[in-house]
């Protein structure tokens, strides 16, 4: 399976590195519904990805990804 590596800027300022997949190259069956079953707009330069190690939904900000994005096998 494609997965990703990024470390990117926290709003609080701290740095993170997270191992995530698109959603679009997850099997439908791999994803828990979301939560409330609404659909929420994201802005411009954010996606919603798939936590590979926290098995959770989270939104990554392109624009304060440090460094470069590095492709994974999973």
């Amino acid at each position: 399976m494609k997965a990703y590596r990024a470390t990117f800027r926290k709003q609080d300022g701290e740095l993170r590195t997270m191992l995530y997949a698109h959603l679009s190259d997850l099997p439908k069956s791999y994803l828990p519904k979301a939560k409330g079953g609404k659909t929420a707009k994201l802005q411009e330069g954010v996606k919603l990805v798939w936590d590979l190690e926290n098995q959770d939904y989270r939104c990554l900000n392109e624009s304060t990804i440090v460094g470069s994005i590095e492709k994974v096998d999973y």
